[in-house]
């Protein structure tokens, strides 16, 4: 593709930075979609000032909370190397501007802006004649963002060649040598804009125009080089430099009215890893483009890699009784219900060593949206999505709820149909893949991704389920599915393992009442690189103090401190998902605890007894975590929950405990499970609702006393600062005025015996008036806190609770009662009889269920 630059306009007579742009049409809450190109002329002595001890940065940020897919200079990758912007001028005699003048310093997938840096004056960039200057009104010197490596190379050459540039193209090398060595560098703006509020047209350009608006700081900017997250970056002064013309890049649009829309996550990995994560891969279906689907006719899904590229582990194998089965869920419910089997959709085949993984859809897509009595298929308004490429975590807080409002036919993706909803049922479903003999060339455009082919058989494919060698598969007739472009889940880079010292915070937040005296919020996770306690010891800790903002305070005590301490809870330690083959973890079982957890009190003390340098054995070397081993650890877990989490990486050597616990002994048993749920008294928090209730970390050294001992928290004498390298997001609730009502339990399975559902409200609330409605016909059930759904129901129901306290404050919680007069068909003969029951008993664990309440058994069958 050759670029043409656009025609410069007349000018106004004063100075400023003119953005220029070509405009894209992108869809306009795609996952990664290539925007435009923008042209920045530099027409005055606006970087005067710059030089390499002073840079000057600029940032570009992207508008309706876009943000970048791809990380082309990320701080914490092996790609952190810059990318040197060529400048060139179409109307001076030659640029004389130092070729590392202007670099992008920071463009990370999931961040809204680019980072550029400039570092030499512009008073001597230009010459035009025998005169050297700085750019003017009519001698401008330009430089862009958005080209490909060979867009670049095709329009700055030219220029280059006649002195009148400074590099031929945009490159990680900072001179012409170094340049022609290591080769162009693609910038082309791909853009996520699938949790943003672009709107397509006919709306209005101020909600389907895409901009870049620029700014610009002093050398007194800190982080943007090194922070492992952007909220890590203190801007510095903003400098007086004007940035007008048209910053628009793209227009959003709705491209298509595909039957099966794929979208995804682009994460770089490995390029010759054993086991390393891939991205997140969505099928949305927005048509009937499977309406004959059935158990006896089912439609597979084959999802194939690229590159040699094969799956590192085994979740489905050839033969196994139990597939995968997928939550979809509706992506934008208006009153609709999702009218979708349970075992509609399952993963059936996923095996170590193979290059694709195969999905089964045995429900027809004809009658899946439910409008009042009406039952119809997808449409490009109701569309219907399931999720592969993401924790069990992931897929619980996206589809519980959803499930619970009769949205989704799932809580979650799972193997066990009968689940009651408990997280720990919940399957993991991250992509992890074998590069370890892949074909992968990082810096190759054409062969530095992993790409998906995705093809949809039905009639007469077999052996999917049943052969040992995939080679045997025989794929049928073969369904013509309009689909948008093929996914790529994986882009190859060089990654040895970083040494950066990183603590990225990751958090769930949650809605707690803004007047609560006990309100549970969401989870923190402490996600460890490098060594950034690199003189933690028994003997000399360094301490964590992890404190709430605005005036919150505990509501209950944990490790209470004192003459007599509690004992300490020790907090697990374990590898994430994606870490090399043959990583264990070897870090002491004490190696954090929490010491100090004060009812009352504004903060929560954790102490550092081993550096961790200690924590991780691989090829026989005891090392620190790194990018692609990392460790994490987790507060606001309950006690079952932080059990299922680590119990079976503890077993595997992944893990230094098996759960939370107070005993650092424990070597497997679930009742020593400690519970670290945060929960907070907000009747003193100052800020009105809504508003984000904050966890704070700040490091102290081994010289911090009491700690432990001091009863009072004012009585702690803090020792010096460490200055630990904290980034990513420390909000663990939101404040909101409607009360939070929960019904529990929120999903339970009809046997033989009445089910009672109660309706919880947080402590201190006094409930004034209940209302209990049956979502599907709106019938009022009852206006008492307990229903006691009696007789028993012949179908599934979902109920509403709307609650009204004293103060005249409303909420609603929802719930689900699942009926099966039938009996459930787990083995999928299409029918209930004995074998299914024969098919669940080799699961059940004696003395732990009870045949009669998990299903009715249709003994009239054979």
């Amino acid at each position: 593709m050759a670029i043409i630059f656009p025609l410069l306009a007349m000018v106004p007579a004063f100075a400023y930075l003119e953005l220029r742009t070509l405009i894209r049409d992108v869809q306009h809450d795609g996952f990664c979609e290539k925007a435009g190109i923008v042209w920045v002329d530099v027409n005055a002595n606006d970087f005067a000032a710059a030089s390499p001890q002073e840079p000057v940065y600029l940032r570009f940020t992207l508008d309706h909370g876009a943000t970048l897919c791809a990380s082309l200079v990320d701080p914490n990758l092996p790609n952190a190397t810059p990318v040197f912007l060529p400048l060139f001028t179409e109307f001076g005699d030659a640029v004389l501007a130092p070729s590392d003048t202007v670099s992008v310093v920071r463009w990370k997938a999931g961040e809204p802006h680019i980072w550029l840096k400039v570092t030499s004056s512009s008073s001597t960039w230009l010459r035009v004649g025998d005169d050297v200057g700085p750019p003017t009104m009519d001698h401008r010197v330009t430089f862009s963002l958005g080209l490909s490596g060979q867009e670049s190379q095709s329009a700055v050459a030219p220029y280059f060649d006649s002195g009148k540039a400074n590099l031929p193209f945009q490159s990680r090398g900072s001179d012409p040598d170094q340049a022609n060595s290591l080769g162009s560098v693609d910038l082309e703006l791909k853009v996520d804009l699938s949790q943003g509020n672009l709107q397509p047209l006919p709306a209005p350009q101020d909600l389907s125009a895409l901009n870049l608006d620029g700014g610009a700081f002093d050398h007194t900017t800190v982080g943007v080089e090194t922070a492992t997250n952007d909220s890590g970056i203190s801007e510095g002064v903003p400098l007086s430099i004007a940035f007008l013309g048209d910053g628009m890049i793209g227009r959003g649009v709705f491209i298509g009215n595909y039957d099966v829309e794929y979208r995804w996550s682009n994460r770089s990995i490995h390029y010759r890893g054993s086991c390393e994560e891939g991205g997140m891969l969505v099928f949305r279906i927005a048509s009937n483009i499977f309406p004959e689907a059935s158990p006896q006719n089912p439609v597979y899904v084959r999802v194939q890699l690229n590159r040699a590229v094969t799956l590192c582990r085994t979740l489905v194998p050839p033969g196994s009784a139990t597939p995968l089965y997928l939550a979809a869920r509706l992506d934008a419910p208006d009153g609709t219900l999702l009218n979708m089997a349970p075992n509609a959709i399952s993963v059936v085949r996923w095996v170590a060593g193979e290059d694709a993984l195969w999905v089964k859809i045995v429900d027809g897509t004809g009658d899946w949206i439910r409008r009042g009595e009406d039952d119809t298929p997808p449409d490009q308004a109701n569309s219907v999505s399931f999720y592969t490429g993401i924790t069990a975590e992931t897929s619980y807080d996206g589809s519980r709820d959803a499930f619970i409002r009769g949205e989704a036919n799932l809580p979650f993706n799972t193997f066990d149909l009968s689940t009651d909803g408990s997280l720990s049922d919940a399957a993991d479903l991250l992509i992890q893949l074998d590069a370890s003999q892949s074909e992968l060339d990082p810096g190759n455009p054409d062969l530095e991704n992993v790409e998906l082919d995705i093809q949809f058989y039905q009639e007469g494919t077999t052996g999917v389920e049943t052969v040992e060698d995939p080679g045997r598969i025989e794929t049928g007739s073969e369904v013509d599915v309009l689909t948008n472009d093929p996914p790529r889940i994986a882009h190859g880079l060089d990654l040895f393992p970083a040494t950066r010292d990183t603590i990225d915070l990751r958090t769930l937040i949650r809605d707690v009442f803004y007047q609560g005296t006990c309100e549970q919020t969401g989870l923190m996770a402490l996600v460890f690189s490098g060594n950034p306690f690199p003189d933690a010891s028994p003997t000399t800790p360094t301490y964590l103090r992890l404190r709430l903002t605005g005036g919150a305070r505990l509501c209950r005590t944990r490790v209470a401190a004192g003459p007599q301490p509690d004992p300490p809870i020790h907090l697990g330690l374990g590898l994430e998902p994606g870490h090399l083959a043959g990583a264990r973890m070897v870090a002491a079982p004490d190696a954090i605890s929490i010491v100090r957890w004060m009812a009352g009190e504004d903060a929560i003390w954790l102490k550092i007894s081993q550096s961790p340098a200690r924590w991780l054995q691989m090829s026989n070397s005891t090392t620190s975590p790194n990018i692609r081993d990392r460790v994490v650890m987790t507060l606001g877990n309950a006690p079952t929950d932080s059990f299922s989490r680590y119990a079976d990486d503890f077993r595997n050597g992944l893990a230094n405990l098996p759960c939370n616990t107070t005993n650092p002994q424990n070597s497997g048993n679930a009742d020593e499970a400690t519970d670290t749920r945060l929960e907070l008294d907000l009747t003193t928090y100052i800020h009105p609702a809504p508003s984000l209730v904050e966890l704070f970390p700040t490091g102290y050294d081994e010289t911090t006393t009491g700690v432990t001992s001091e009863t009072q928290a004012n009585q702690i004498q803090l020792g010096t600062l460490v200055p630990v390298p904290f980034g990513g997001e420390i909000t663990i609730g939101r404040t909101v005025e409607t009360l939070p009502v929960t019904v529990t339990p929120e999903i339970s399975v009809q046997g033989l015996e009445v089910i009672t559902l109660e309706a919880q409200v947080p402590d201190g609330i006094v409930i004034s008036q209940v209302t209990w409605t049956d979502l599907d016909t709106g019938t009022v059930l009852g206006n008492f806190p307990s229903l006691a759904y009696d007789p028993l129901p012949e179908r599934t129901i979902r109920v509403r609770c709307h609650v009204i306290d004293n103060l005249g404050r409303t909420g609603d919680g929802f719930g689900i009662i699942l009926v099966n007069p039938e009996g459930i068909d787990l083995n999928l003969d299409g029918k209930n009889t004995l074998e299914d029951l024969l098919y669940l008993t080799p699961r059940w664990e004696d003395g732990d269920s009870d045949v009669l309440e998990m299903m009715h058994i249709n003994t009239g069958q054979n």
